[in-house]
């Protein structure tokens, strides 16, 4: 049996985005865009975990296994265009034949 393991760590620093920010103060408002369409954002750092696993059962099978934020933990997604919490904890599987 074949097997690997991948770790992922992920670490978002605290950043404003100075992009929007730039566009935001082009169209008037330092808070908002579009009418208050896009916010300006702020995160705290974070840190995230995740992991996959693969084993290969036999020569032409093998499965899959993910865990996203392995320790389930509460965060506002840094990529979001507006605050809100990202996915908590997501384990996923899957199997792979080839014939």
């Amino acid at each position: 049996m074949k097997k690997k393991l991948t770790v992922k760590p992920l670490f978002f620093m605290q950043h404003e985005s100075q992009r929007a920010g730039w566009l935001c103060l082009r169209a008037g408002n330092p808070q908002s865009l579009g009418g208050g369409s896009i916010q300006v954002s702020k995160w705290n750092p974070h840190a995230l975990i995740d992991l996959y696993a693969s084993f290969q059962l036999i020569k032409n099978a093998s499965f899959d296994l993910n865990i996203d934020n392995l320790t389930d933990r509460y965060y506002v997604d840094a990529l979001s265009t507006m605050p809100q919490p990202g996915p908590g904890r997501t384990l996923r599987g899957s199997v792979t034949l080839k014939f």
